[in-house]
């Protein structure tokens, strides 16, 4: 009787899964940047603006003070 030897395990080192973000490694930039925006994307779709463009924070009227997450409106909450 021959034993059946299974196959070695490879090491996944990026994605592959909906939890496992793209690892970066140095070279191909734009194809990583492609990859984690479509990564990003796929966990919420709202993500990717905050990435480019940093989080919402609402400021104070006729202001450019932040207001304390205490004086946020429902709306701007939600945002």
């Amino acid at each position: 009787m021959k034993k059946v030897m299974s196959k070695p395990t490879k090491f996944i080192s990026e994605g592959g899964s909906s939890n496992r973000p793209p690892l970066f490694q140095g070279d191909d930039y734009y194809y990583w940047k492609d990859n984690m925006e479509l990564f990003l994307r796929s966990q919420d779709n709202n993500m990717w603006p905050v990435v480019e463009t940093g989080e919402y924070v609402p400021l104070v009227k006729d202001s450019t003070t932040p207001k304390t997450q205490a004086e946020w409106t429902t709306t701007e909450a939600d945002r």
